[in-house]
């Protein structure tokens, strides 16, 4: 009965977004004056990698891609498709290689895929959503193993994986931000005890929801939690070190309160604000939508300062973008010599764009 509960006030929420989509003034501090002082601003114009219109040897073409990753290892870019249910691989100029996956609750079988992580070694993590469960394949797709995660899982849960194979989740009904599995999926330990900020259990668990990582180079934990408008910090043994709030990082916009501190259910800031964050090339690249027709490419250091914002400009009706949409996609990056390319997916229209960043 919670759960079922749980899932109407997501329905509600996202059927509130759809309704209103834009954020009024009230919640923007000088977004406009911001803007036109920012003098990183770039505004980047996007073109197709891989069209809805082009059919694979096997006969099939995207159905609803919901993420991309670049695999640095072997060179292929990846994308996750939760209509077909498997991966598809292609060559950095977006011919196609492969596919892996096959719908199912077998070995090897996917069933709603959701989220993509690749390690340092190449080897591909799965989450699907139907499963429950994370399904580890090697680079060249021979399928590893699975383990099952506990409840608990939001629908755009995503995760991290350190160089030393530390699957990083983030669960908030276990009571911690970090729970962090081993390759074989047993439990090493949870740190980040999640303080209850919210009357309403489920607000509060929503609002400590977040995208986690690990610094392998300092062992510091980071996680992003778009709600709260923080990123928390913590060390390897779970000490918490700091908190950044967002305004204090972010130059543009800023919205003024988090979602924990309104009492009754009402537009939550991630879906307004963050919508995916990756860790690459030692920088955090955090997309996201300002005033529903903008959407953002905000560059972060190793230190989590802001030295970089590009607006990306997408033709929604093109696109057949929504906002809705957004919420539950990822992307990624792959930098070359003299530009770092950035791949989108499009889920209602089955295409992967790229943007060029100077």
């Amino acid at each position: 009965m919670n759960i079922i509960t749980n899932d109407i006030k997501f329905i509600f929420l996202i059927l509130f977004l759809v309704i209103y989509p834009d954020i009024s003034n009230s919640q923007i501090i000088n977004s406009s004056n911001k803007e036109k002082n920012n003098e990183k601003l770039q505004l980047v114009e996007g073109n197709t990698f891989i069209s809805s219109n082009y059919i694979f040897p096997n006969n099939e073409g995207l159905n609803k891609p919901i993420g991309v990753k670049v695999n640095s290892v072997t060179k292929e870019i990846i994308v996750l498709d939760y209509g077909n249910n498997c991966l598809y691989m292609f060559t950095l100029e977006g011919k196609f290689i492969r596919k892996i996956g096959t719908p199912g609750q077998g070995p090897g079988d996917l069933l709603r895929p959701k989220y993509l992580f690749i390690d340092s070694e190449g080897d591909l993590y799965i989450y699907e959503d139907m499963n429950r469960r994370i399904s580890i394949f090697s680079k060249v797709g021979k399928f590893i193993n699975s383990f099952r995660l506990p409840p608990g899982i939001r629908r755009d849960f995503k995760f991290f994986v350190s160089n030393s194979k530390e699957i990083i989740t983030n669960i908030p009904d276990r009571g911690y931000y970090f729970t962090i599995f081993s390759k074989k999926g047993e439990i090493i330990k949870e740190i980040g005890n999640i303080e209850i900020k919210n009357k309403d259990k489920f607000i509060n668990s929503l609002g400590s929801q977040g995208i986690p990582f690990k610094n392998d180079n300092e062992n510091i934990y980071n996680i992003f939690l778009p709600n709260m408008l923080l990123i928390k910090s913590y060390d390897e043994n779970g000490n918490k070190l700091y908190d950044y709030p967002y305004n204090e990082i972010i130059e543009n916009p800023i919205i003024k309160k988090s979602y924990l501190e309104i009492e009754k259910l009402d537009r939550p800031t991630f879906m307004v604000f963050q919508i995916d964050v990756i860790y690459k090339y030692n920088n955090y690249y955090i997309m996201s939508v300002f005033n529903y027709k903008k959407d953002s490419i905000i560059v972060l250091d190793n230190k989590l300062k802001m030295i970089n914002k590009y607006f990306l400009k997408i033709d929604r009706n093109k696109y057949e973008v929504k906002l809705i949409d957004l919420i539950t996609i990822f992307f990624d990056i792959y930098k070359l010599e003299n530009s770092i390319n950035i791949y989108i997916p499009f889920a209602n229209c089955s295409e992967i764009i790229i943007y060029k960043l100077k």
